[in-house]
């Protein structure tokens, strides 16, 4: 479960202060598929960060499975994002000087997973995305769509419970993302929780319910 409590988080420079996150209190429930939604710069990259442990509050409790993030260790927290959560990044975040089977690869070695298991994972979430024939290529050869198709099958193999997506159909088009969408229903039905953030309706209606930030505060869940 995820429990979000007067969550605030602010961006400083030297002639500026920007508050992202204002006093955000959110509950997550385990095997729900949560989309959130709003504006640029509503706080929704920002509020995905904080719930992936990929960045901190300033203000307020973040209790992941009743762990409070906070109070790990960097020890801790890098396990605990290793073991729970899948990240998604909207900018792919793949390694350049790996090959497309060698990214997807990385976190089956991470885990120890050797041999003709590992084979066959790889070989089932590449075939479900179509990927198969970029194995050899490496990021730089392959186009933005396949990049996040690409970032979205190593996401698949962490097989972690928790899955956070921002704006993963983003670079897809309409046919791509509809696959897309359907293997995230599919692991849903499977009960991982999933939270995605999309500026897309139709794509944020595929999950359980929207959350709706505006100005760093939840307007409304439908």
């Amino acid at each position: 479960m995820i429990q979000l409590k007067n969550i605030t988080k602010e961006y400083k420079g030297a002639s500026y202060k920007t508050t992202a996150l204002n006093h955000v209190t959110l509950d997550i429930q385990e095997g729900d598929f949560a989309c959130v939604m709003g504006k640029s710069g509503s706080g929704k990259s920002t509020l995905l960060h904080i719930i992936g442990c990929m960045d901190m509050q300033d203000e307020g409790e973040y209790y992941l499975d009743d762990i409070c993030v906070k109070d790990l260790s960097p020890y801790k927290l890098d396990r605990l994002r290793r073991e729970k959560i899948s990240f998604i990044f909207q900018g792919y975040e793949l390694m350049n000087r790996y090959t497309v089977w060698e990214n997807i690869e990385l976190p089956l070695n991470a885990k120890g997973i050797r041999g003709k298991k590992k084979r066959t994972i790889i070989n089932d979430i590449m075939e479900r995305l179509e990927i198969t024939e970029l194995k050899d290529k490496y990021p730089g050869q392959i186009s933005g769509g396949e990049q996040q198709r690409t970032a979205i099958a190593r996401a698949y193999v962490m097989d972690t419970p928790y899955i956070v997506a921002d704006e993963p159909t983003g670079a897809l088009d309409e046919a791509n993302s509809d696959r897309i969408l359907d293997l995230f229903e599919s692991l849903h039905h499977e009960g991982k929780t999933i939270i995605l953030v999309s500026h897309d309706m139709d794509v944020a209606q595929r999950g359980d319910y929207i959350i709706n930030l505006q100005d760093g505060h939840i307007k409304k869940e439908d």
